[in-house]
């Protein structure tokens, strides 16, 4: 009873709000609602009406086709008659999952507000709606899809893009991590190109994200994120935070630029020894716990071996001498998340210097006194 009268006081807190602006999905991408586990997902639970073309929603959107289906919602490309048929894309959550929609609103509304200058590359929400007792989501449509790199390019131009991926993406998790929120589902299908001739680009999916005060609930499941983007302390079940976004980020532009997930395998022992076969000792010793936490980390001529290894892996792995891009990935994903690149740290990286070259100008402790600074 209690819970059924949340529900509704959430109801009426949500479609009663004015819209505002949010995301757009893509003909590529299959919409999964961040379901931590598989992608793809469909729900025995799924109780949505058979959804045909030009079935009018809200008496203003008129479907055109479906674009995807995951484990709480459905997801319709529609256009929007009350504004010269621009196109949108509209989640119609499952009624059980109606919680997890108003939970999504509830975040982005909060992200949207506070995005005053409109550059923090996250989706906004446009509207939301009942459709029947199914709560719905409305989108911007980006035509773009997910984020790809042609082989048929010189490295070096490839390089260009991927920096240009990664800065747009740093400064969305700056927000994030800002406004005290945790994504707790990045991964590529959650980053969409806004157009097909650029590479400007959106985070979307903001279904599984979490305030830095709700991880306590989280800490016995340990079920956030997806499999093959799921951060170390997690997979391991250690105390978690903004880091494990930082983790998943790691994974997306190496799978940008490699083509397929750095990390592949269906199970979670399978991810570890993925993660084992790319840097097998840094892991064994990040993996063998005392009570307290974790145990001393190797220093010296030790440490200095140990990211020898790792730098030579993933030179194979990426198949690339460009050792700024092979470092910038090595710091993002260190197994130990108090050393892992917080998002700041990493767009002063010396990685992003064609761009605008911090790292030429300051050293790294220079850097880190500057970033205290700021913050105060």
């Amino acid at each position: 009873m209690r819970e059924n009268l949340l529900l509704k006081e959430k109801e009426k807190e949500v479609v009663g709000q004015p819209s505002c602006n949010l995301f757009k999905i893509s003909d590529f991408a299959t919409w999964n609602d961040g379901y931590a586990g598989t992608s793809r997902h469909h729900s025995e639970d799924n109780d949505i009406p058979e959804i045909v073309n030009q079935l009018t929603l809200a008496r203003r959107y008129r479907v055109i086709n479906i674009v995807g289906e995951g484990a709480f919602s459905k997801t319709v490309c529609a256009e929007d008659i009350y504004r010269n048929r621009s196109l949108v894309a509209i989640k119609i959550m499952i009624s059980k999952y109606n919680r997890v929609g108003f939970e999504e609103c509830k975040k982005l509304r909060y992200l949207n507000l506070h995005d005053v200058y409109g550059n923090s590359h996250i989706s906004k929400l446009l509207n939301t709606f009942f459709f029947d007792k199914h709560f719905c989501l409305v989108f911007e449509y980006y035509r773009g899809g997910v984020p790809k790199i042609s082989y048929m390019v010189n490295e070096q131009l490839r390089l260009q893009i991927i920096r240009k991926i990664a800065c747009q993406f740093l400064i969305a998790l700056i927000y994030i991590k800002h406004m005290a929120v945790i994504h707790g589902d990045l991964k590529l299908e959650n980053i969409l190109f806004v157009t097909e001739n650029s590479h400007n680009l959106r985070i979307i999916d903001f279904g599984n994200a979490i305030g830095l005060d709700d991880v306590k609930y989280y800490m016995e499941s340990f079920e956030i994120q997806s499999l093959l983007y799921r951060a170390p302390e997690v997979l391991l079940g250690l105390p978690f935070g903004y880091e494990i976004d930082m983790w998943s980020f790691g994974c997306i532009i190496c799978e940008i630029w490699i083509g397929c997930p750095i990390f592949q395998s269906d199970t979670k022992i399978g991810i570890i020894k993925e993660m084992e076969q790319l840097n097998a000792k840094n892991f064994a010793w990040y993996s063998t716990r005392i009570d307290n936490g974790l145990k001393d980390w190797p220093t010296g001529s030790n440490e200095n071996t140990l990211q020898s290894i790792r730098i030579r892996k993933l030179s194979k792995t990426l198949n690339t001498n460009d050792m700024d891009f092979i470092k910038f990935i090595d710091e993002i994903s260190n197994y130990n998340s108090s050393k892992r690149l917080t998002p700041t740290e990493a767009l002063c990286h010396r990685f992003f210097a064609p761009l605008f070259p911090f790292g030429l100008f300051y050293t790294n402790h220079a850097i880190d006194s500057l970033l205290k600074t700021s913050m105060r």
